[in-house]
């Protein structure tokens, strides 16, 4: 059990495989496709080809009962709703970050696999698998701290608890004063 849930995190993180980004590159090469990406990055509009934007929904899409999710993407050119797919890095291939992450145990691989679209969305990594390695999580970023904005959040989504609770005593309200003066 550790003390803070940031020390446990960076336990958890600490049990991942860090693979430099110049490995994969030399690796794979020109065939980027062998790195099949499951899940984030940029959103790709299906429309137009350019990047999709997430909007708020209109009132006509809020009443329209076909439309399942909670968000509507729009294509960045002609504006129109419209269907969208991962379209990876924005700063470099495969991440911006030069390290990627792959979890060395089954038990954390497969629960990657099962949320991939999650942990994209809720914690912005890059989600990829390959033959050869299996999962892989990459940042597309850099100059700010990965751990709060990506890996803490990723083991608050994994539900992982190995740091102690602290609890927090309940507010008792003070008794008023018009109680005391009855008691006199």
């Amino acid at each position: 059990m550790y003390k803070t849930e940031m020390e446990a995190c960076r336990s958890w993180v600490d049990s991942f495989n860090n693979i430099p980004g110049a490995l994969l590159e030399r690796a794979y090469g020109p065939e980027w496709d062998a790195l099949n990406l499951l899940a984030g990055g940029r959103r790709d509009s299906d429309c137009c080809g350019v990047e999709a934007e997430e909007r708020p929904k209109t009132r006509a899409e809020e009443e329209d009962e076909t439309i399942d999710d909670e968000r509507v993407y729009r294509c960045s050119e002609c504006d129109k709703p419209c269907g969208w797919s991962w379209g990876g890095a924005v700063y470099a291939w495969p991440a911006g970050w030069g390290t990627l992450f792959n979890p060395k145990g089954s038990y954390d691989e497969d629960w990657v696999k099962r949320n991939a679209e999650r942990i994209a969305d809720k914690c912005g990594f890059l989600v990829y698998e390959c033959d050869e390695v299996g999962l892989i999580l990459g940042i597309d970023g850099g100059g700010y701290d990965f751990y709060e904005q990506h890996w803490l959040p990723l083991y608050r989504l994994r539900g992982l608890e190995w740091h102690e609770k602290i609890l927090v005593p309940e507010k008792t309200s003070p008794v008023p004063a018009r109680a005391l003066r009855r008691h006199k």
